[in-house]
């Protein structure tokens, strides 16, 4: 059960507004942007807090503040614009999201012609290997393979095919080069790291070697979701004054005309 000082946080104050003509009392949500205006405007009133292995906003709240109740606290100062409470993801979660998302092996190819599409059905003319084409990138030259058999070698030609919408065959083909490595370990981008930008590859081999990074898909997807796993925490001293403050704006009883 909620503690005294939380349960008023159960319901949004009404608004009553007139709707083609017709007075409704409806639910203010314009309530939870000043929630968040109060608990984001002064950044000495919170701190950096690293999430642990299974955390909830619940757990967070009575681990820091003695009260579960709370975990609105947590969430309004972690929420993206449209209510999604904006964190990374724990190991577990994270691994089967990079893993499904970045699937099969990125072969780079010398020469290419014809209509390659996502999607379409990739067979290796020396290694007998089939697949599906998951990235295309005729810019770099690179694509990415889900091998259902067999796999794909360095050098090789390659076809594929692919059955259009309307029925139309689209057909391409492609000779290998000697980069075949697994999609997650591939390259995301490439980085200036003096400036702190992205760069293409060839502005790329121009940096100084110790000016430049190349950035995997696993590197980037790491990286991403470490900045997400450090969230902002109320500083439990400010707690009691944020509640009063609130309970104004959050009174149920309360209509504004």
């Amino acid at each position: 059960m909620l503690s005294k000082k939380n349960r008023f946080f159960l319901k949004y104050p009404q608004v009553q507004y007139n709707l083609q003509g017709e007075k409704k009392v409806l639910t203010n949500i314009m309530v939870r942007n000043k929630i968040k205006e109060i608990l984001r405007d002064d950044g000495r009133i919170f701190y950096g807090y690293d999430l642990q292995e299974g955390d909830t906003p619940e757990m967070i709240a009575d681990k820091y503040y003695d009260d579960a109740g709370l975990h609105w606290i947590v969430m309004m100062m972690n929420t993206t614009p449209d209510g999604r409470w904006d964190v990374g993801m724990d190991y577990q979660t994270f691994s089967n999201y990079v893993n499904e998302k970045y699937k099969g092996v990125t072969l780079n190819t010398n020469s290419f012609s014809g209509d390659i599409k996502v999607g379409a059905k990739i067979v290796g003319v020396t290694s007998g290997a089939e697949g599906i084409v998951l990235q295309w990138n005729p810019s770099t030259g690179r694509i990415g393979i889900d091998q259902t058999r067999g796999s794909f070698e360095k050098g090789e030609q390659a076809n594929t095919v692919m059955i259009s919408s309307d029925g139309t065959t689209l057909e391409g083909s492609m000779q290998f080069g000697q980069y075949k490595i697994a999609t997650l370990k591939a390259t995301h981008h490439y980085e200036d790291t003096v400036r702190g930008v992205e760069v293409d590859y060839n502005q790329w081999l121009s940096i100084p070697a110790d000016e430049r990074r190349e950035v995997s898909n696993i590197v980037y997807e790491e990286e991403l979701n470490n900045k997400n796993r450090t969230i902002r925490l109320l500083k439990p001293i400010h707690v009691a004054q944020v509640v009063d403050e609130l309970k104004d704006l959050l009174n149920p009883d309360k209509v504004i005309v």
